[in-house]
């Protein structure tokens, strides 16, 4: 959501152009939402839940993961990305995103439940807006 939101892009008002054409209920829901966020959780929870039914859970793969294991952690698509151990660091928290949007960002998925929560805890969410 904080990377959304440092575009401009339709993203950044909770619209996802080529997605709403290929699905017509999202579409309705989404012009059916006055607040921003609202749409944007939206479009996170149904991204979230396609990768849940289309990909094997082995298959995906967390930005987390493939910083803390300096890309080793692509090795689940290619075997030779095993070796990597590439100095990476995570930008989840960085000056680009505003503090309190953050903030606000967690509060209002910490109030949902949705596909996400399966690929991230509660306590992730959290320990991003905290910093």
């Amino acid at each position: 959501l904080a990377s959304w939101n440092s575009v401009a892009m339709s993203m950044a008002e909770g619209h996802i152009p080529a997605e709403e054409r290929l699905d017509s209920d999202l579409r309705r829901r989404l012009a059916r939402m006055e607040d921003r966020v609202e749409r944007q959780i939206t479009l996170l929870a149904w991204y979230f839940e396609r990768y849940r039914s289309s990909l094997p859970e082995e298959r995906i793969i967390r930005y987390e993961d493939i910083v803390s294991s300096g890309g080793g952690a692509l090795g689940v698509i290619n075997d030779g990305a095993r070796e990597l151990a590439e100095p990476l660091e995570n930008r989840n928290r960085n000056d680009a995103y505003d503090a309190e949007q953050l903030k606000e960002f967690a509060r209002r998925l910490l109030e949902t439940d949705a596909a996400y929560w399966h690929f991230y805890s509660r306590g992730d969410v959290n320990q991003v807006a905290e910093g």
